[in-house]
């Protein structure tokens, strides 16, 4: 004949072990909660960073598609919510018949100003 299992006076958590197995847990959760939090943040200013980036390529390409002396190959900008796009165009010192390409996006986040460029050269 089997004998009844009985608990031993022993067996299970004590209330000690469960507050500390919270805790732990608690800290546990915080901190990839945080980590989230961030990980948030940085894909936030990469996606503004690479809108940027497209359009100051996508003014670049335009750019560099007209004529050297196409009368609309010159300065100027396009505001582009949050973005102002701003390109510059000159005559470089040093190369003869060279014209310097400077597109600027820039843009304010957290009253911070962010700025991406690209540069080129178009000749005739």
């Amino acid at each position: 004949m089997k004998r009844p299992h009985h608990k031993s006076a022993h067996s299970g958590f004590t209330l000690m072990e469960v507050v500390l197995a919270l805790a732990i847990l608690g800290f546990a959760i915080l901190a990839v909660s945080r980590m989230q939090m961030t990980a948030l943040g940085t894909n936030r200013t990469a996606w503004q960073f690479t809108k940027a980036a497209v359009l100051a390529a996508d003014r670049m390409e335009s750019l560099m598609a007209l004529g050297y002396d196409h009368p609309d190959f010159v300065s100027g900008s396009k505001d582009n919510p949050p973005y102002l796009v701003t390109w510059e165009i000159s005559r470089t010192g040093t190369m003869k018949n060279i014209k310097s390409i400077m597109v600027t996006t820039s843009w304010k986040e957290k009253k911070q100003t962010h700025e991406y460029t690209l540069t080129s050269y178009k000749r005739p």
